[in-house]
């Protein structure tokens, strides 16, 4: 049995896709500490910044994926200066029931679809323990993702299209998602 395999029968795999984040500059938003999920946001629209406590962090644009494998605390904002309010504060009031979350008055310059794959707390395979703290896909046809693509696109359709059971569609996608990170981290530790 090859590892990708032995991970995926051995890790119970569960996604959640948390919600659509419609950002207008200015905006940053302080995600918590999660250490048993791995958090990822997809560039939909516009450019954000992502940094982490540590002072890594980067810009990432549309059609772009960043991963915080480890479920570390983290920033995400218009510019590596702002300082962000915790994501609890912005998700009370009138909007907390809202599928969409809006920080910033104005037209979206950003838009991110936000989730995370959660597996079974007791079980941590060293492939997933020795990932960076931070994975960011920028340019996934450079670098032998041309899957992602077509893959980033159907999960925004699916988060987009109100079609029956999308969200469950959204939820199976991203996991495929995640195997197709981890079978091309596999290959690229290989390759070393």
């Amino acid at each position: 049995m090859d590892v990708l395999a032995d991970i995926v029968g051995s890790l119970e795999l569960r996604s959640q896709l948390y919600f659509r984040a419609e950002l207008a500059a200015p905006f940053a938003v302080r995600v918590p500490d999660d250490h048993q999920r791995i958090r990822f946001h997809l560039a939909a629209a516009g450019r954000s910044w992502i940094g982490l406590p540590s002072g890594e962090g980067r810009f990432f644009e549309a059609g772009s994926l960043v991963l915080v494998p480890h479920g570390g605390a983290h920033i995400l904002a218009d510019a590596p200066t702002r300082t962000a309010p915790s994501l609890a504060a912005i998700r009370t009031g009138p909007a907390a029931g809202d599928p969409v979350l809006r920080i910033g008055t104005g037209a979206a310059s950003a838009s991110l679809v936000c989730g995370h794959f959660a597996f079974d707390e007791l079980w941590l395979h060293p492939l997933l323990a020795s990932l960076p703290a931070l994975l960011h896909l920028d340019d996934p046809n450079a670098a032998g993702f041309s899957w992602m693509p077509p893959l980033l696109d159907a999960v925004e359709a699916e988060r987009t299209g109100g079609a029956a059971a999308s969200d469950a569609v959204a939820r199976r996608l991203s996991e495929i998602l995640f195997l197709q990170l981890l079978r091309a981290a596999l290959r690229d530790d290989a390759a070393r």
